[in-house]
């Protein structure tokens, strides 16, 4: 998984993810630090940057449409994975990367 942060674009195996701005949003604050489990609000607030009024939980559907259009894009759907009792994080793989100016 690449994520060009200037472009607003991410690419999983070669292929382009077509994210809404929320999704990438929530998917840049877990690549930030992949491997380290963010909870929801952590996500909210370091990936949509405002406060968020709405409910935690909705973070969870938007995690559930990242997922599909990841594994559309060729990506394995569980690189976004579930840590019971805190929230989500990125599985750590040698040939992600956060592309950065």
């Amino acid at each position: 998984v690449v994520v060009d942060l200037d472009r607003h674009q991410v690419q999983v195996a070669g292929h382009a993810a077509h994210l809404t701005p929320t999704e990438f949003g929530l998917l840049r604050a877990l690549a930030e630090e992949p491997g380290r489990p963010l909870t929801r609000l952590e996500m909210i607030e370091k990936g949509l940057g405002y406060n968020y009024e709405g409910l935690e939980r909705t973070v969870d559907s938007h995690v559930r449409n990242l997922r599909r259009k990841l594994d559309e894009a060729g990506g394995p759907a569980q690189r976004v994975e579930t840590v019971f009792g805190i929230g989500y994080r990125l599985a750590a793989v040698e040939e992600e990367a956060l592309d950065r100016p």
